[in-house]
């Protein structure tokens, strides 16, 4: 029988949650925590954390600036 400690329980762990960063601050975050968005150029699913859903204005101008990003990183053939 194999038993781990404590540490390596907790590292096992935080490699099975998944993250993202978040559009809108930049910071890694799981995904329990996030919502879903709009695509990145390269077909990914984009994520914002959900405390900025108190944010109503920031929350939209956000989503809305990463779009236009989006759609010139496509035109520019960065990407795909």
């Amino acid at each position: 029988m194999v038993v781990f400690t404590e540490e390596q329980t907790l590292k096992s762990t935080l490699k099975q949650i998944k993250t993202s960063p978040c559009i809108i601050c930049n910071r890694l975050a799981a995904l329990a925590i996030m919502t879903a968005g709009s695509l990145r150029a390269d077909g990914s699913q984009a994520y914002a954390c959900t405390v900025h859903l108190r944010e109503r204005r920031r929350w939209i101008a956000s989503w809305a600036a990463f779009d236009t990003e989006q759609r010139h990183l496509q035109k520019q053939g960065v990407v795909r």
